[in-house]
């Protein structure tokens, strides 16, 4: 059952194709090849720390809304079960009030996808904007509420609904990392780096391939620079640590197989997929991903609906893999963990298993509106 006429989300569909004021992408999707467009066209190349002195540059630090990814700490205060005062730091992320253009041009096979700090004709606010994401993957040893703290092993073994309620017991304003703010956050970094492949860009960040689990947070925090590039340790993009390693993280706001993909930007959003648009997106089949398709339902997001095998890998895919089923409509989970991150990335996605799937992999992320 799909929502009524009533109860339909209002959609803003962006038009501009004009980014001479704006930074953005071109993505020749039949050659596979990026370019920057717009007041970024001709940057240079960010360069992201290596060691905890280096200094790290991006031509993108001076200018919003990547200069105000802030990292920030709330501080709260909970009641344990005792009934006692428990004073709570979560260290956070903020993405700020950014507008978008996203075009996908079938004729000469081209996306557009731009950005900018303000208002635009044409653009649209980015509903995944003007919020705060957990800094780190979240944390909770008693499962009853979940916190963004360093020096603490990622939550994993649990399911999608119980990610929801251990973030949603911190108060209103709190829940898991969703579909719309996930693609805010592949948009910032996709037009600052200028390549669907973050491992080339940001390293493959922790793995743990002899014991096969999760690693401690914290990992990054002695570094001076917020974009780190490391394998086999941590690493970060404007302060979020591990963003496609450690663990994965369940996402809200979607549903997706091969038949159709469901979505909502909607805070209120439930887990019930009755509260889910129909974009009219087919997931790809399992593979490395090679093409993205449009829905003026959700127009900024990044839906792979095509994908190549290993064959294909190099000159015909961006260098992340998707997991579906041909009928089931299940969940998804985004990044990647601390095993073979070479399948890994910003735009790693996996519908593959049921809302009541766990495992010592698959973990989520806070998000704060």
């Amino acid at each position: 059952m799909l929502l009524s006429e009533e109860k339909k989300q209002r959609v803003e569909v962006p038009t501009s194709t004009d980014v001479s004021n704006a930074y953005g992408v071109i993505w020749h999707y039949d050659e596979n090849r990026l370019e920057r467009v717009g007041l970024c066209g001709g940057w240079g190349v960010p360069e992201p720390a290596e060691k905890e002195d280096d200094e790290g540059y991006s031509p993108f630090d001076e200018v919003l809304p990547w200069s105000g990814m802030r990292h920030v700490i709330f501080i709260d205060a909970m009641k344990d079960d005792e009934g006692a005062d428990v004073i709570t730091r979560d260290e956070m992320v903020e993405i700020p009030d950014f507008w978008y253009t996203a075009i996908k041009n079938e004729k000469e096979k081209t996306w557009l996808w731009a950005i900018s700090p303000k208002e635009q004709e044409g653009f649209c606010h980015h509903p995944g904007s003007g919020r705060y994401i957990g800094r780190y993957h979240m944390s909770g040893g008693d499962r009853k509420a979940a916190f963004s703290m360093s020096g603490q092993i990622p939550l994993t073994r649990i399911t999608q609904g119980e990610a929801r309620d251990a973030a949603h017991a911190r108060g209103k304003s709190w829940g898991i990392i969703d579909l719309a703010t996930w693609s805010a956050i592949q948009l910032l970094y996709l037009i600052e780096f200028a390549d669907f492949d973050a491992k080339k860009k940001l390293g493959t960040g922790y793995k743990d391939m002899e014991n096969w689990e999760p690693g401690k947070t914290g990992g990054t925090d002695n570094f001076k620079y917020h974009t780190v590039k490391r394998s086999g340790k941590s690493n970060s993009y404007r302060w979020i640590e591990d963003p496609f390693s450690n663990v994965f993280d369940w996402i809200d706001g979607f549903m997706g197989c091969e038949k159709g993909c469901r979505i909502s930007a909607m805070d209120t959003y439930t887990g019930d997929r009755d509260e889910l648009e129909d974009t009219g997106i087919g997931l790809a089949d399992d593979g490395w991903i090679s093409g993205f398709d449009y829905s003026k339902d959700a127009p900024w997001a990044f839906i792979p609906d095509a994908s190549v095998d290993d064959d294909d890998r190099e000159r015909h895919s961006i260098g992340d893999f998707v997991w579906s089923l041909s009928s089931r409509l299940y969940p998804a989970y985004v990044g990647g963990g601390y095993g073979d991150g070479a399948l890994y990335g910003f735009f790693c996605l996996s519908a593959l298993n049921s809302a009541s799937f766990t495992d010592g992999y698959l973990g989520s992320r806070l998000l704060k509106t």
